[in-house]
């Protein structure tokens, strides 16, 4: 028996982040030690009453997430409700986005399942999923000998119970709170969610690569459905209520696969007060640190909680890859995101550039010009869709599209149907040879894919980067989230994450997330008793170093490192935070830092603390040395004093135990300004293709060496080709950093070129219109 470990990880673009027109979070004033509770509860209540006269309407109200309530106040703005007795903040209503086989022995799961017991993994556990939902009728999810749990299942409505199972003990659909829902149904018709559950705890099964499970294939799994239709959006009133729910549900773990780029100022973010509220309450927050790497200042909203364990993305030790055969020669491809063939093609192999000069396929070919043939295609300038759709009406029976530039990565064809598949630029051009010397040469189309082996330790090329619009460190760590085969649902074909056989390939931080969600859940079944702060700990301070260059890869980038379950449950201390940042300032720096060590053991400990960095200076701890008895805690300042420095300093604090070969380290970090811009981050990509006159949006940070925001001067953009023209709007006071950039494409149909330079860094961007 093949003997595979299956967990998978998305690829999902961000999503602007919107505010909600009409939409409010009204955070009430905190309540003193000696205040009495009724009196709180009357300062609501007349703060209700004040919006209810001023002709709103409260549609919810948290006590436990935060102490506050979401109005609809069409028409008017955030600063009209400020003066409301008793409330303390007003944010806005944000949209979200949704953004293992051989993960155990990457992550240490196969050494920490041979520790605990694999059928013991996460006994007991309750992981909440805030996603589209779970497929209860999936294998990943029956395990009859799940111990029954006292007052569950729980649902919203009798029909949410449908949805639940001994594995899954809530299920809760918000679909009918989304605008223009009425049916609310807990099915996943999009699949997201079902992929995420089995990455955090699917149950052991066989699936068509091997055996597969979860990290935590004996937790339980709660299923909050945030995210209704099959758009894969979302906005905070919906998560708000399902982390309310979740925290009176006794959720243990919480996995939110879902944020939005860029980041928003943390005053205009209520999803930061609620994560914390859900800490305070004993439930450990973990989140997908977001898809728009490699750039710096990339990190998703709601990643500034010290509580949250914001995960990045690393890569799997194999590829599961199709495959496009030309002649004797075989090209690892990667196929679409939407549904392909389960047989291979073979058909007769055409360069698309005999017809049309370039290879671009962007033009109409003369009917019939590719019959029966597979049609060799370049990326760039028009759409996958039209690139498809133009070889297809040809008589085209398949596609090879070779990328230009940019590396191998997940694609959207749209609508088009040819079945295709993606190689790099080098086997483009290797297969474009073998066309021209030999004409007709025959190629196959696998779609089914077979494993090959890949380097590991090394951070996702999607994965976001820090830091944080606040010049913290965003990532905490990272997981496996490339190259991920894990459950799908298959009931609907034109859901985002569909497998006919219940099963897909996929990447994104959406899935290295509940990857530790799932870690999380092992280590508290089997270290029982310690807070969340302590938990983060355990699983961020504990990782195994990435390498690049004979480097260690930086914080911001992979955060402590990746992932490593078994010296998770073997720490002998806990630290928090979990690590320090300093900010950004000056070459003159005297910053001071708290941090506390708990001991974690059942027996006395001595600890000492040393410094490592790994670019420019560390700081000083004020103790180099300490004896804990068991759940005894020392806290000590970290400061850092240096004068005429220059560029990043980061490195790890390392809190070593006499009695314990596993080192806690803590990643510190401190940027001095630097005074030019040397890369310009673009945020959310542009689509490939727009009409000739029509307009395109993009959203850009220009960054400093250490990937500083610079919001100093605009950016200088220019028209280079097609005589369109351009703007730049500072969007600094909701966005930090950010500019947005507006392109008008010029009248005629061809190529548009536009250049954005900042100080000392620039960047091309090439649009073709039609």
């Amino acid at each position: 028996m093949m003997r595979f470990f299956v967990l998978f990880a998305l690829a999902w673009s961000a999503l602007w982040a919107e505010a909600v027109p009409g939409l409010f979070v009204l955070k009430m004033q905190g309540a003193s030690k000696t205040e009495a509770r009724t009196a709180s509860v009357q300062r609501k209540a007349v703060a209700r009453q004040a919006v209810e006269q001023r002709h709103a309407r409260v549609l919810d109200s948290f006590d436990s997430a935060l102490d506050g309530f979401v109005i609809d106040a069409p028409g008017s703005a955030a600063a009209d409700w400020e003066s409301v007795p008793g409330v303390a903040r007003v944010y806005p209503v944000w949209e979200r986005k949704l953004l293992l086989n051989r993960v155990p022995g990457i992550v240490g799961a196969w050494d920490a399942w041979a520790r605990v017991g694999r059928d013991q993994a996460g006994l007991g556990v309750k992981i909440a999923i805030l996603d589209t939902g779970i497929d209860w009728e999936h294998p990943g999810f029956q395990d009859e000998t799940l111990p029954q749990v006292a007052g569950y299942p729980r649902g919203n409505r009798d029909s949410d119970l449908a949805g639940t199972n001994r594995k899954i003990i809530v299920a809760r659909s918000y679909e009918n709170i989304l605008s223009g829902l009425g049916v609310s149904t807990p099915r996943d018709v999009i699949g997201h969610g079902t992929a995420v559950a089995m990455a955090a705890a699917g149950v052991v099964h066989e699936s068509p690569q091997g055996e597969m499970s979860g990290l935590a294939p004996k937790a339980y799994l709660g299923s909050y459905k945030i995210f209704g239709g099959t758009d894969g959006t979302t906005n905070d009133l919906v998560i708000l209520r399902a982390i309310e729910d979740a925290i009176n549900d006794s959720m243990d773990v919480m996995n939110m696969s879902f944020g939005s780029a860029p980041e928003v100022r943390p005053d205009l973010d209520s999803l930061l007060d609620a994560v914390e509220g859900a800490a305070a309450r004993g439930v450990l927050v973990v989140k997908a640190a977001g898809n728009d790497g490699p750039d710096p200042g990339s990190i998703s909203s709601t990643s500034q909680s010290p509580s949250t364990i914001n995960v990045g993305a690393s890569r799997n030790d194999r590829t599961l890859m199709s495959a496009a055969t030309v002649g004797d020669q075989n090209y690892g491809a990667l196929p679409p995101g939407n549904a392909l063939p389960l047989e291979a093609i073979t058909g007769e192999l055409a360069d698309a550039a005999n017809a049309d000069g370039n290879g671009l396929a962007c033009g109409g070919f003369p009917a019939n010009a590719f019959q029966g043939q597979i049609v060799l295609i370049l990326r760039g300038t028009c759409t996958f869709e039209d690139k498809l759709n133009n070889a297809q009406s040809a008589g085209a029976m398949g596609a090879i599209v070779y990328t230009d530039d940019r590396p191998v990565g997940p694609w959207d064809p749209r609508s088009a149907q040819l079945p295709s598949l993606m190689v790099s630029n080098a086997s483009g051009l290797r297969i474009k040879q073998q066309i021209a010397d030999q004409p007709g040469v025959a190629a196959v189309l696998r779609f089914k894919p077979s494993a090959a082996p890949v380097d590991p330790y090394a951070v996702a090329f999607f994965s976001s980067r820090g830091p944080t619009s606040a010049n913290t460190l965003g990532v905490d760590l990272v997981a496996v989230g490339e190259d991920v085969y894990t459950a799908a649902q298959n009931s609907n074909a034109s859901g985002d994450v569909f497998g006919a056989d219940g099963y897909t390939l996929i990447d994104g931080t959406s899935f290295s997330s509940p990857i530790v969600a799932g870690a999380a859940a092992v280590v508290k079944a089997a270290r029982p008793g310690l807070s969340p702060h302590e938990y983060k700990s355990l699983l961020v301070n504990t990782t195994s170093l990435l390498w690049r260059d004979e480097q260690v890869v930086g914080p911001n980038e992979a955060g402590s490192g990746l992932l490593n379950l078994d010296r998770a449950l073997r720490a002998p201390a806990a630290a928090f935070p979990t690590s320090l940042s300093y900010g950004a300032g000056g070459a003159d720096v005297n910053e001071s830092r708290q941090l506390t060590v708990t001991n974690v053991t059942g027996s006395p400990e001595t600890y000492q603390v040393g410094v490592v960095p790994l670019k420019g200076v560390g700081p000083e701890p004020g103790t180099s040395q300490f004896t804990l008895q068991p759940g005894e805690s020392q806290t000590f300042s970290v400061r850092l004093t240096q004068h005429g420095i220059s560029g990043e300093q980061s490195g790890f604090l390392v809190i070593r135990g006499a009695n314990s070969d596993v080192d806690v380290r803590v990643p510190y970090w401190y940027a001095v300004r630097g005074a030019e811009a040397t890369s310009i981050s673009v945020i959310v990509p542009i689509g490939e293709s727009a009409r000739a006159g029509g307009r395109l949006r993009l959203y850009i940070r220009m960054n400093d060496a250490s990937g500083v925001s610079m919001t100093d001067a605009p950016p200088d953009i220019q028209v280079l080709e097609g005589g369109g023209s351009v703007r730049a709007i500072s969007l600094d006071a909701r966005y930090p950093g950010t500019w947005r950039v507006d392109l008008v494409m010029g009248a005629l149909p061809g190529a548009n070129t536009f250049r954005i330079a900042g100080s000392g860094a620039a960047r091309q961007i090439s649009v073709g219109t039609n």
